[in-house]
């Protein structure tokens, strides 16, 4: 795992074991913001304009809302 301390270069055995927990729980979040990333973008995918239809494409991008500054 990871060390920054330059005192003890080596790790001891139980800081795999604190570290371990956190490390999966970094790993399970990650791979669900994936899937819902993944999940989210091929049901937008369905919605959009078809290729054959370039004028209705103009207007999706026409209808994203503005972001105000």
């Amino acid at each position: 795992m990871l060390s920054f301390d330059s005192k003890r270069s080596l790790m001891y055995n139980r800081d795999w074991l604190f570290q371990m927990p956190l490390l999966i729980a970094v790993s399970l979040a990650a791979g669900l913001l994936g899937a819902a990333f993944n999940l989210l973008r091929r049901g937008l995918w369905r919605v959009r304009a078809s290729r054959k239809k370039p004028g209705l494409r103009i207007l999706e991008v026409g209808n994203q809302p503005k972001l105000q500054k």
